[in-house]
Formats: C-alpha cells, sequence, structure tokens
C-alpha cells in the first residue's frame, strides 16, 4: 500500500481526512483506519497530512468524484 493509494482512499472516503487517522500503538506512528495493517511513520503522516490539506482545484475534485463512484460501483458488483 503506497502512501499515493492511500491519499486517494481518504480522498474518496466521506468526512475530515483528519478523522481517519490516530496514534498507532505507543505513540510511535500513525495509523490510517481505513488500512489498519499499514502502520506510517511520523514523516508518512506529516506528507499525507500535508497532501490532504491542500486545497483541490475544480478538476482535482472533479476526478476524485468520479473515481470514488467508479470504487462504489465496482464493489457492490463484487469487484475490489
Amino acid at each position: 500500500m503506497t502512501l499515493q493509494e492511500i491519499e486517494r482512499a481518504v480522498r474518496a472516503a466521506p468526512g475530515d481526512w483528519r478523522a481517519k487517522f490516530r496514534r498507532h500503538g505507543g505513540g510511535d506512528g500513525w495509523q490510517c483506519i481505513l488500512f489498519p495493517d499499514r502502520p506510517l511513520s511520523e514523516t508518512d503522516y506529516l506528507v499525507l497530512s500535508q497532501r490532504l490539506s491542500t486545497n483541490l482545484t475544480a478538476a482535482d475534485r472533479k476526478k476524485n468524484n468520479i473515481r470514488g463512484r467508479a470504487e462504489a460501483t465496482a464493489r457492490r458488483a463484487g469487484g475490489s
């Protein structure tokens, strides 16, 4: 699971992106609740938080919306 894949999934999920992360273990890293088996280092979390905090262009929002719909349709149809 790459940081780009995590970013894409977090952006596609409804709600505030900050609610998708929590401290891992004793506070030695971060965990995305969408991917509990992939703990993130402090550096990885900082990179993701910077990416997720940036304002998206209208084209980015449209592309993410289309991608999210396609993924939801695939899940409902029994795809990945």
